[in-house]
């Protein structure tokens, strides 16, 4: 149940991402109410699964086209211009079933995982030492989920590893995937009885807009005009303004102040929202209605 005290609205969703809903819906209705004629359409986008696979901008995009997007993921009022990407990587190690008592016969595919942990936990280290990127930081890997085996007096046959690679600007996905796939080539040159399979289940692109750009700039001067400073950002999360990119549609991602994503002490500062609300009619004034 959301509760309001102190200035603050707690709840689930309530920073991510109902605070953007409510700030683009209050900010279109003050267009409506206020009379203002348009000389540019306006959509407003309530997408659903953009935690997940983003079938709702995916469809959104068959459907419509725009000039420019404001993604309203939460941003403490700043506006962010660049986000990281991701690939989802299984990784599965072969080795062969036997009883626990026939140790010659036996191949422990584990212990074979165990080895490819031990190398990607160097290469998120070798990460973490390159260059950063000025608004992102440095690119990075964890493993996410392991299962492997069968019962405790039988060799496995099998380890199966799930590992997400966060990527940023410049990266491509052929270069991330070689880079697993050398990690794994590494170790088989160096045992012959190694073997392992790699595939990518999903990525998705980092993104990144010039500071200069039309809609970053219309958006920074709203921003300056309403709260009297415009902070830049990067976000170390993807959101859907890679797809809208893809698209051939510019943006940059803007939302209201909060903490405790997903968490059961998620809240979002109120004041934060009606900020948001009036920068996008600043913004929907110059560049729908100007």
């Amino acid at each position: 149940t959301p509760q309001e005290r102190d200035g603050r609205l707690y709840g689930r969703g309530a920073l991510d991402i109902k605070s953007g809903v409510a700030a683009m819906c209050a900010a279109a209705v003050a267009m409506v109410r206020n009379a203002v004629a348009l000389k540019r359409p306006l959509l407003i986008a309530a997408v659903v699964d953009e935690e997940c696979n983003s079938i709702g901008t995916e469809a959104l995009l068959r459907e419509y086209a725009a000039d420019a997007a404001i993604v309203l993921e939460p941003t403490d009022l700043r506006l962010c211009i660049a986000h990281k990407g991701y690939a989802w990587f299984e990784v599965i190690t072969h080795g062969r079933a036997a009883h626990g008592s026939l140790p010659e016969e036996g191949r422990d595919a584990i212990r074979m995982m165990g080895r490819v942990l031990g190398l990607l936990d160097a290469l998120d280290r070798k990460l973490a030492q390159q260059a950063p990127h000025p608004r992102l930081g440095c690119a990075a890997l964890h493993a996410s989920l392991i299962s492997g085996g069968q019962e405790l007096s039988s060799y496995p046959a099998e380890c199966r590893l799930q590992i997400e690679r966060r990527t940023l600007p410049g990266e491509s996905e052929a270069e991330i995937e070689a880079e697993l796939r050398g990690v794994l080539e590494g170790l088989e040159k160096r045992d012959v009885a190694f073997r392992a399979t790699a595939r990518m289940i999903a990525s998705r692109p980092p993104y990144e807009i010039s500071p200069e750009a039309p809609i970053a700039a219309a958006t920074a001067s709203a921003i300056r005009d309403v709260t009297g400073s415009v902070g830049l950002s990067g976000m170390a999360a993807w959101t859907d303004t890679a797809l809208l990119a893809a698209a051939g549609i510019p943006g940059v991602v803007f939302g209201p102040r909060g903490r405790g994503l997903h968490g059961a002490g998620e809240y979002v500062e109120l004041e934060s929202v009606h900020d948001c609300a009036e920068v996008l009619c600043c913004l929907i004034g110059r560049l729908c209605a100007g």
